[in-house]
């Protein structure tokens, strides 16, 4: 064990970069390979399935997509360019975002590594070991199960992706100066690709607007001339420019809020309690969740909130009173702080917590625990202190690998949220669509009455529910949610189609008709909709009718045999055999396992005297579908025929038993028969 130690401390020392960067890939490669195939979550509906934007890279070329900077269009480009090379498989969308997570993970030793080259650690051990503490603060930063909402989430990217241009900002911000106080020319060049970092990162997600705060930070810390003091003038400046810019955007746009549904206050209160929360999913991160129920506080007088309080201002002091002798210490709380102000101060968001805020914020957690534990282990022997980052790797790693097994499925995922909040309204429902998706009717509907009964304005539980009604053949109840849903969002197609096919299986053909035609109002190229009404066009014998709207969604979905199918039947209630054979054939070519059209043409064999053909096509409909009984009384009849009694016998009393309805004087016909071949 000694000398396997020994051996990584010297690839550490010696060849730190090439060392750095490989194990850092393959590390990465190996946590996060069980989430390639993880399915579309959440907001990736909105951002990548049903957004046109990103559908052609080409959307972007216009500036003023550029200067919309609350909807991320740096974050969105990228997956533009994903969706042109991989359009809807979810592989190369996880595939960039490892990429940028290892990226990431590389500057966060980058950072580090500069850092523990300043001035205000010479001769002191962590300047001596700096490639180990930055190696191992990567490490972690790369296995730490925190990250997996920023980087398992596809859409999360917008995290991800802004905090490794802060990073790369900030590290770029360190060179410049560094060379500066060389006298170098080239440290023009890395202020302008710090600046450039910056403003990226902000393009790709509004919470990078600190980077500036955190350039100072590190001029703060670290930076000194070569008589070890601070540049108090630069100081300065860069705050009264900061403070000028702050200004002038409140002046302009005023304080930004996500939601008025929750005071500046309340959030503010709210948020150190959630800031203790994520301390603690920082250092112990277990009993990870998607969704919290995390209430929001409307006093600051609560136990909690008073006890959050008391060691926010803790650790602000133990950062300003360790500023000189435990400078990472300090360092580490106020990067902490500082990155995840804009998320967690006086701004409301909806949503007073996930996950996904902790991507950079965690840093300086982490380089704390790091820094800490080389400060306790390495005083006797190196050695321990690499042997205890080994293994808190390692389970950070499991522990890592293990959440994005939960991370795989809506259903996995959904299930582990509703089991940790089960009081809360977003679990229940999305468990319940998830249930619904799997055919797990039942679960469905008791979970999306749950939905309603926690959050009674949820429309999108009385959607879902109208739907699982209409399943039950509670068509009335149907009908009273999807109104509901209705009443509050009236523009949207799929509720009148849902809305239409209750009220044509509760028999209002005429109020079905009604619905789909608004459906069709507000989507015209909405096929499910013109096929429902040519449904109900057809219980009102309007079959030409029927035709031109079966004719319509087939034009925007071809692949539908039920489409061919039904304009087959309209072509048989017209009298028109052809027609209909010609469509039930191609109902046949576009699904070959589509049972109705092999029973439907099975049928009208029969009234052209095409027995064989129509006995074949029985067959074939029972051995899809053995659940279309009228098949069974059809072959049992050609069985007849063909003087085949016993099992003419079988087939006609499976499907007589089943509620088909055969004539008595057939089967006792068939009795009698059966009597005079056994005698």
């Amino acid at each position: 064990m000694k000398i396997i130690l020994a051996q990584i401390k010297k690839l550490i020392s010696k060849r730190y970069i090439l060392f750095v960067i490989l194990f850092l890939i393959i590390a990465g490669f190996i946590i996060y390979s069980n989430t390639f195939r993880a399915e579309y979550q959440l907001d990736d509906g909105i951002h990548i399935l049903f957004n046109d934007d990103i559908k052609d890279p080409g959307n972007f070329a216009a500036i003023n997509k550029w200067t919309e900077f609350s909807k991320r269009p740096l974050s969105k480009f990228t997956l533009a360019l994903n969706f042109s090379l991989h359009q809807y498989d979810v592989f190369g969308y996880h595939l960039v975002n490892i990429i940028i997570h290892i990226l990431t993970s590389c500057f966060v030793f980058l950072i580090i590594l500069e850092i523990l080259k300043s001035p205000v650690f010479n001769d002191q051990q962590p300047q001596k070991n700096h490639t180990i503490i930055a190696f191992f603060c990567a490490l972690i930063f790369l296995a730490h199960p925190i990250q997996t909402q920023s980087v398992t989430y596809i859409v999360q990217r917008m995290t991800s992706l802004a905090g490794l241009l802060y990073l790369m900002s900030v590290y770029f911000y360190i060179k410049g100066r560094y060379f500066h106080i060389q006298h170098r020319k080239t440290s023009i060049i890395w202020y302008i690709l710090a600046i450039f970092a910056g403003i990226a990162a902000f393009l790709s997600k509004q919470n990078a607007i600190t980077f500036l705060l955190a350039w100072l930070l590190i001029e703060l810390f670290f930076i000194r001339n070569k008589n070890n003091k601070l540049y108090k003038t630069f100081l300065i400046s860069g705050f009264a420019i900061i403070i000028l810019g702050i200004t002038g955007a409140l002046f302009w746009k005023g304080l930004p809020s996500e939601t008025s549904e929750i005071s500046r206050a309340e959030y503010l209160i709210t948020q150190f309690r959630v800031i203790i929360k994520y301390i603690q999913l920082s250092v112990i991160p277990i009993q990870q969740n998607l969704d919290y129920d995390f209430s929001v506080s409307t006093r600051i007088w609560g136990v909690k909130e008073l006890l959050s309080l008391g060691v926010i201002i803790l650790l602000v002091g133990l950062a300003i009173f360790s500023f000189k002798n435990y400078r990472l210490f300090s360092f580490g709380i106020f990067w902490f702080f500082l990155t995840l102000s804009v998320e967690s101060s006086i701004i409301p968001i909806k949503d007073v917590i996930f996950e996904h805020r902790l991507y950079v914020p965690v840093i300086g957690i982490i380089l704390i625990l790091v820094y800490g534990l080389f400060l306790i282990l390495s005083r006797k022997n190196i050695s321990f202190f690499i042997l205890a980052m080994m293994v808190i790797t390692l389970l950070f790693g499991i522990l890592t690998y293990t959440r994005n097994e939960v991370w795989k499925t809506n259903y996995s995922l959904w299930k582990d949220t509703y089991e940790k909040s089960p009081d809360k309204a977003r679990p229940n429902l999305n468990y319940g669509i998830a249930k619904l998706k799997q055919g797990d009717y039942r679960g469905a509907l008791e979970l999306l009455t749950r939905t309603i009964k926690i959050d009674p304005r949820n429309m999108k539980a009385y959607f879902n529910r109208g739907n699982v009604r209409s399943y039950f053949k509670d068509y009335q109840g149907a009908i009273e949610d999807i109104s509901i849903f209705i009443s509050e969002q009236p523009d949207f197609a799929d509720a009148y189609d849902g809305l239409g096919k209750a009220k044509l299986h509760s028999g209002d053909f005429s109020g079905a008709i009604n619905a789909f035609n608004r459906a069709i109002e507000i989507d015209s190229f909405h096929d499910k909709a013109h096929f429902n009404r040519g449904t109900a066009k057809m219980f009102l014998q309007d079959y030409q009718g029927a035709i031109l709207d079966f004719n319509k969604s087939m034009e925007l979905n071809s692949s539908n045999p039920a489409t061919y199918n039904f304009i087959g039947q309209s072509y048989v209630y017209m009298d028109k055999k052809k027609e209909a054979m010609e469509h039930f054939t191609k109902a046949i070519e576009v699904d070959p396992t589509y049972a109705m059209a092999y029973f439907n043409r099975a049928y009208l064999h029969m009234g052209q005297n095409h027995v064989d053909e129509g006995f074949n096509d029985f067959n074939k409909t029972i051995e899809l579908n053995p659940n279309i009984i009228l098949a069974y009384k059809g072959r049992g009849l050609i069985y007849y025929w063909r003087g085949k009694y016993e099992l003419a016998y079988r087939d006609l009393i499976h499907a007589q038993n089943s509620g088909a309805e055969i004539p008595q004087g057939l089967l006792k016909e068939i009795e009698l028969l059966l009597l005079k071949q056994t005698d």
